[in-house]
């Protein structure tokens, strides 16, 4: 049910797009690799596609997404829909629930 919840919510800001460089105090960067944090396709911006990558790796879907290291938002090391719901949170321009101390 939270999956398809989640699907529902990134069909419906499809259309929204956050460039990366655009709030850079709401997402954090990967310097020595190159990443930023929600990122996940590596397309500089940071947007409901991204989150659809994270939904399909969590379902265990072929990853076409070229950047997956910058999908676990929550650093709890595991790629799965609660980071694609931080990515939404972030989009939709809500406070992020990600914890503080994470890179």
């Amino acid at each position: 049910m939270r999956v398809a919840l989640l699907i529902v919510l990134v069909l419906v800001f499809a259309n929204t797009t956050i460039f990366a460089t655009a709030n850079p105090g709401h997402h954090r960067s990967f310097a020595a690799a190159g990443l930023t944090q929600g990122d996940v396709n590596c397309d500089a911006k940071i947007n409901s596609v991204d989150a659809l990558h994270v939904l399909r790796a969590a379902a265990g879907l072929p990853a076409v997404a070229g950047c997956l290291a910058a999908a676990d938002i929550d650093c709890d090391n595991e790629t799965d829909s609660v980071d694609a719901l931080h990515i939404l949170r972030y989009v939709a321009g809500l406070p992020s629930l990600a914890p503080s101390d994470c890179p």
